[in-house]
């Protein structure tokens, strides 16, 4: 599954926008609420629809 559908699983959404002088910007907004569970889930080992789950500061 792509990055799109992992961020609609968890009730975001996913961005792409040029960065300046060249690249690519990624941006995933997630609700704290869903984020936040989706942490607890993480350390408990869970999984949505078979894909880990994991955090990234």
């Amino acid at each position: 599954r792509g990055m799109a559908e992992r961020a609609r699983a968890l009730g975001g959404t996913l961005a792409l926008s040029h960065a300046a002088g060249g690249g690519t910007v990624v941006s995933i907004k997630i609700k704290h609420e869903s984020a936040r569970a989706a942490l607890i889930a993480a350390a408990a080992g869970a999984t949505i629809a078979g894909e880990n789950i994991s955090a990234v500061k």
